[in-house]
């Protein structure tokens, strides 16, 4: 009885719901984090990811005067 095709087709598609599901919500959540609390510590940018050097992402961005800086990954500031 435990081999039946019909229990391994549901087990599948419960599977498939349930993960579907939580990378549903785990997107929500990083959302409502971004629109809740980043706001609270400073003004937030959209940076873009401009080459990659040193082993990681280069990102530059303009800040709320017009200059445009550049930050290495998540850690360093380069200007």
């Amino acid at each position: 009885m435990a081999g039946r095709p019909e229990y391994a087709l549901a087990f599948w598609l419960a599977f498939v719901v349930t993960a579907t599901g939580g990378f549903l919500a785990g997107d929500t959540g990083r959302d409502l984090y971004r629109m809740r609390c980043l706001p609270r510590h400073g003004t937030t940018v959209t940076a873009e990811s401009w080459h990659k050097a040193y082993g990681s992402r280069l990102y530059r961005y303009r800040d709320t005067t017009g200059a445009l800086h550049a930050q290495l990954g998540r850690g360093r500031r380069l200007t």
